[in-house]
């Protein structure tokens, strides 16, 4: 166990592009906290705090340490600065390109998000970098 929580219904995660952290999208708390990877049960720091009846779902970190939030609930994805502030990267109000708009994947230029209401895939043409992924070393 790396972390005993308690989290507030804990969702997607992503490691930052140092890996020094683990993101944690509390899904029920609408906000994104992170802990340190190299201590168990260390402290957990809130570090994007998100509109109230949002939900947060998946995460991906681009190149330039930003997080791209997936957003369950309204449909919506936000971009989280490493300052802590968040804006909307991209909103669809009726529901029908993003339909509960979950994991998020950086890729070529493009952002890849998987929708859990509408079954399907959302492409989005982006200037995000993906930040490298971090894999567990081999022994």
């Amino acid at each position: 166990v790396l972390h005993a929580g308690p989290f507030r219904f804990a969702n997607g995660l992503a490691i930052d592009p140092g890996g020094e952290w683990l993101y944690v999208a509390q899904s029920t708390a609408a906000n994104i906290v992170r802990v340190p990877l190299d201590r168990a049960n260390g402290p957990v720091e809130v570090t994007h705090t998100l509109p109230e009846n949002t939900v947060p779902d998946g995460l991906a970190f681009d190149l330039d340490g930003r997080l791209v939030i997936g957003c369950y609930r309204p449909d919506v994805v936000y971009l989280g600065h490493p300052d802590g502030s968040v804006e909307a990267l991209v909103e669809d109000y009726t529901g029908e390109l993003l339909n509960r708009p979950a994991n998020a994947a950086l890729h070529g230029g493009r952002l890849y998000l998987s929708n859990l209401g509408g079954w399907h895939l959302s492409v989005l043409d982006t200037d995000l970098r993906p930040a490298p992924l971090h894999r567990p070393a081999l022994p």
